[in-house]
């Protein structure tokens, strides 16, 4: 690194981190902004309780985007590294497995919430099941965000730093305005249908921008794999639920919960692992090792 660069090569190298990291960072200002929008009209327009049951089901969804958020990041240098390279195969095939395995791992938690809700919320304390319809609602935000594969990431690390912010934008002024229009009326229901209405707008739309962009697309035949397995799951579940339904309502819920868990992985693990599912397994453990490493590094 020479101490002696042009003054204009500074700039112009400065112009173009600020040009990429400011939407970034205005990005993440509206997002964290916006997400508190929805509480807000709910405690101003309803009782305090519809906030609090609101609240319950939107944090146990959050369970459900871990393992989504966990592969974007652990992802992002490995998109770069591909963008970078011209490497256009390598990164199609990459962007279809981790669409398949983000929505795999995201399927158990959905079907759960599905076929489950009361019990779920149950837990939370009485009056809390009042709002299943909410939480069935709001997980399929959480499918339609994994079912649509790593679109954000792609776009982030392929330098669209200003396409993102734009996403933003048009996501934040879509669900204040859904919230403002359905809230009033529909109470929590309003919340989560905007919630869901604004996630597949965001969600299609970035689907389509990596696709204008790049060509590629998320999808192949290996996703019916999980597909079918849920499907299999689902019955098993609600046939075990319905079996130990005598028991009580929580002994039912347990044997459901593992009665799909089990026949869910049993059957993904029947279907076998391809070959780009192994490539792409691999490649994120090294990058998951070599995070940990660094993180001890630090630590040391």
């Amino acid at each position: 690194f020479s101490l002696r660069r042009p003054w204009s090569e500074g700039r112009r190298e400065t112009r173009e981190i600020l040009g990429f990291s400011f939407p970034i960072y205005v990005s993440g200002l509206i997002k964290d902004f916006g997400s508190n929008i929805q509480a807000l009209l709910l405690g101003s327009m309803h009782a305090a309780r519809s906030v609090g049951v609101y609240a319950a089901a939107a944090n146990l969804n959050l369970v459900g985007q871990i393992f989504h958020t966990s592969i974007s990041s652990a992802s992002m240098p490995i998109l770069s590294e591909l963008h970078d390279r011209g490497q256009w195969r390598e990164l199609s095939r990459y962007y279809q497995t981790t669409a398949k395995w983000t929505f795999a791992l995201n399927l158990p938690m959905f079907l759960i919430v599905l076929l489950f809700p009361t019990p779920i919320l149950s837990l939370f304390g009485k009056g809390f099941e009042t709002g299943a319809g909410v939480l069935i609602i709001l997980a399929w935000v959480n499918v339609i965000q994994t079912g649509t594969g790593l679109g954000g990431a792609i776009i982030d690390m392929t330098g669209h730093s200003r396409l993102k912010l734009i996403n933003t934008i048009a996501l934040i002024s879509v669900s204040v305005g859904l919230n403002v229009l359905l809230v009033p009326d529909m109470g929590m229901y309003g919340a989560a249908w905007a919630a869901l209405i604004s996630s597949f707008i965001l969600n299609v739309a970035r689907l389509v921008e990596v696709y204008v962009l790049f060509k590629l697309q998320p999808y192949n035949w290996e996703i019916l794999k999980p597909i079918g397995a849920a499907l299999v799951a689902s019955v098993c579940a609600w046939g075990s639920y319905l079996s130990a339904s005598p028991l009580g309502m929580y002994p039912a819920f347990a044997a459901g919960t593992v009665a799909l868990a089990a026949s869910y992985l049993a059957l993904l693990m029947l279907f076998g692992l391809a070959r780009d599912d192994r490539l792409i397994l691999a490649a994120l453990r090294r990058r998951s090792a070599a995070f940990w490493q660094k993180a001890r590094n630090r630590g040391e």
